[in-house]
């Protein structure tokens, strides 16, 4: 090759690396232009958001650095604390008095925070529960516009709100037999008129005298003839003043497969006296609630026998004051301790007739038929009274009680 020929190609050669030199340096210089452009844009967005909305994840709801929210666990020992207004109490972060936390945020304690909270086919709606259609709202609940929620919503023979149904009234104050599922409103001027008479009342003397007073104080405390002897029963007392029970009210409708009236009393037989004698006696009411007949118990000592007898009559002065009278059907009593006295009454042929037992135990001792011999027709409880106890250190009595058969 000759020199200009080498001479030649190495200056194409050496323009060409120049002009590549160029570009290179021209579309480097451009790229590094951009770049520095898009970098600078960047950086301004993101110092206008962080203007705007302030730096992402480091403030809490209520715009303390760092904080934690209502109702999320909290430490003492570490770096994060509960956000403003906020407390933490036993490991969460706790709402302030009147309020509580609901999503991470404070609410007020009367308002709903989910539909749990609304009850039975509720829902939540801003903060308020709302009932679907034909529902309305009830003790934290939604139920049919039709049922009751309270007795103030019921009347006439149906005065109770049951499950949400105006319903007979189970107890509580009445004003007609028809208003008690028992069918019967405890009748007369006693302040324990006026109230669903239960199916079963009892008193059995283990805290108070309850349901038992003196016969002539209108059935209000102190009871000066009768108290309580410390062991669970009670003392009847002797004197002019006698103890006296409405058996939980008295009653003017008669159930329908009768009732039941007992007393346990321990029959102290040592006694040797002429005429130590109580009598002890359940009644019956009329329809107006009037009294009807009584049923009388008699135990004690006879006249001159010595003997200690239990019978039974209609009167209180029955047998000439003697307990062992042949006219009092008597049953001698032999030996000491408690013993049942029962009434049952029952109705039979459109009258009522009285059944008294005395029981020791599961035994019974001897039973005595008395028919009602007073006109009237079939009607409920009136009482059980003592009109008669001259036992020197009165006589003591046990569950004391009136049921339905």
């Amino acid at each position: 090759m000759d020199h200009e020929r080498f001479d030649r190609i190495a200056r194409t050669l050496a323009g060409a690396a120049s002009r590549r030199a160029a570009i290179k340096t021209l579309f480097g210089g451009a790229a590094a232009s951009l770049l520095a452009t898009v970098t600078l844009d960047e950086t301004g967005a993101k110092k206008r958001h962080k203007q705007r909305h302030g730096s992402h994840g480091s403030h809490g709801p209520h715009g303390s650095e760092h904080c934690v929210e209502a109702g999320k666990p909290c430490s003492s020992r570490t770096k994060q604390s509960c956000c403003k207004d906020l407390s933490c109490v036993h490991g969460r972060c706790a709402c302030g008095s009147g309020q509580k936390a609901c999503s991470g945020r404070c609410i007020d304690t009367d308002a709903c925070c989910t539909g749990k909270d609304c009850g039975r086919h509720g829902v939540c709606q801003n903060g308020a529960c709302q009932c679907p259609p034909n529902k309305k709202r009830c003790k934290g609940a939604c139920i049919a516009t039709d049922a009751c929620c309270a007795d103030g919503d019921c009347s006439g023979d149906t005065p109770e709100c049951r499950d949400n149904t105006c319903s007979c009234r189970q107890k509580g104050v009445c004003d007609a037999n028809t208003q008690c599922c028992s069918g019967s409103c405890t009748c007369g001027s006693n302040p324990e008129a006026g109230s669903c008479q239960q199916p079963t009342w009892e008193q059995d003397f283990s805290k108070h005298l309850d349901g038992w007073y003196d016969n002539d104080s209108g059935l209000k405390p102190p009871q000066h003839s009768i108290e309580l002897n410390g062991d669970g029963t009670a003392q009847v007392l002797p004197g002019a003043i006698t103890a006296f029970s409405t058996l939980g009210g008295y009653g003017s409708v008669f159930p329908t497969d009768g009732y039941a009236v007992s007393l346990d009393i321990y029959l102290d037989t040592a006694v040797s006296a002429a005429f130590t004698r109580f009598a002890y006696t359940s009644a019956l009411n009329k329809q107006d609630c009037a009294h009807r007949q009584d049923f009388i118990f008699h135990a004690g000592v006879g006249a001159d026998t010595g003997k200690f007898c239990v019978g039974t009559s209609y009167t209180a002065d029955a047998g000439n004051h003697s307990p062992c009278y042949s006219g009092l059907d008597p049953v001698e009593i032999t030996d000491a301790g408690w013993h049942t006295f029962v009434h049952e009454f029952t109705e039979s042929g459109g009258g009522v007739v009285g059944t008294l037992k005395l029981l020791k135990g599961n035994t019974v001792i001897k039973s005595w038929t008395r028919p009602a011999t007073q006109p009237g027709d079939p009607a409920g409880n009136r009482y059980a009274w003592f009109p008669i106890n001259n036992f020197p250190d009165g006589v003591k009595i046990d569950n004391s009680r009136r049921t339905t058969l």
